[in-house]
């Protein structure tokens, strides 16, 4: 939101992971469907079954390209980072690094949390449940490496963590098993990388190597289980075409991804969210903006099946996102 958790110790995890729940959440988006081109509304689905997202709150102005994670219980989701309102005339798209919160256990409005330490878009997001962790990310010109962390509980200014592997990495994906925190591909202002690194939440430093995805690729959504068990979706490649593959990794090992199964889109910008046992991956950008949502069952392999469509449920009934906004799981 991009993408929703973080972290991981040589370990399996419990059904009460942390950063999954019942509920996933979408918020802010991108639209071109009029104006404003960004979105201020929350929205979000029951991951255990299946249909539309319906309405949750707003955030405090539309965004997009943002990020986002939650914490282990299932109390506050973050979102960070991003652009904001973006009239297409009068009010062009500027950066942030604002972060507001949710509420996830009763409806409302986003609230002031405090700043990253950039300003940026793109980046990627993930969480132990009590420590979430921003990378990366896009400047005007340029990406970027840094990577910097909250405590969710709290509110505050984001605190410097350590850099990427790669000098500029935009649109990485994240996630993590609550202990260890991956980076997924992402690209400088000319190249993409096939790469996959990871970092240990609740320490400080520089990511190390952890293998690679069958392709160079940005904007991957990513979701993880209970199981120990990653799963990418679709992605956009060097020829500056979209794929459709499902891969996956064990976080807690390392090692270069395997097949899992195909999308039914080709989508990238994909958002992950996950309850642990399945994962849901919404909107995202093909031939065209995409609201669909689509779900896999992470102990099984094979192709993804269809959830229902996000929807702007609050302010922009009649729009159709192609979402670049905030996801995280809870409740």
């Amino acid at each position: 939101m991009s993408g929703p958790f973080g972290s991981s110790q040589w370990m399996y995890l419990s059904d009460t992971a942390t950063h999954r729940g019942s509920k996933g959440f979408f918020c802010g988006g991108y639209t071109n469907s009029g104006v404003p081109w960004n979105s201020d509304d929350i929205t979000y689905i029951t991951i255990s079954s299946t249909g539309n997202s319906a309405g949750y709150g707003d955030l405090s102005e539309p965004r997009a390209y943002s990020v986002g994670c939650s914490s282990g219980d299932s109390s506050r989701g973050l979102i960070m980072n991003g652009y904001h309102y973006d009239d297409g005339v009068t009010n062009p798209r500027a950066q942030t690094q604002n972060i507001e919160y949710i509420n996830l256990a009763s409806q409302g409005s986003a609230t002031s949390f405090g700043n990253t330490t950039e300003l940026a878009n793109n980046s990627g997001a993930t969480s132990d449940g009590v420590r979430g962790v921003r990378f990366g990310g896009e400047h005007p010109s340029t990406s970027t490496n840094t990577m910097d962390y909250v405590t969710i509980a709290t509110t505050g200014n984001a605190t410097d963590f350590g850099n990427l592997m790669s000098t500029n990495t935009g649109r990485p994906g994240g996630t993590s098993n609550d202990v260890r925190g991956l980076v997924v591909g992402g690209r400088d202002a000319s190249n993409k990388t096939d790469s996959i690194h990871y970092f240990t939440i609740q320490t400080t430093g520089n990511v190390s190597d952890f293998g690679n995805l069958s392709q160079a690729m940005a904007g991957v959504g990513v979701a993880s289980g209970t199981n120990d068990r990653a799963v990418t979706a679709g992605g956009n490649i060097i020829a500056s075409g979209n794929v459709n593959e499902l891969q996956y990794v064990t976080i807690s090992t390392t090692g270069n991804a395997s097949d899992f199964g195909d999308l039914i889109q080709t989508p990238y910008y994909k958002e992950g969210v996950s309850n642990g046992t399945r994962g849901c991956y919404a909107g995202g950008i093909t031939n065209d903006q995409s609201n669909v949502i689509e779900y896999i069952t992470f102990s099984t392999l094979g192709n993804a099946t269809d959830f229902g469509d996000v929807t702007n449920g609050n302010n922009y009934p009649n729009y159709g996102p192609y979402r670049e906004g905030a996801s995280f799981s809870g409740e």
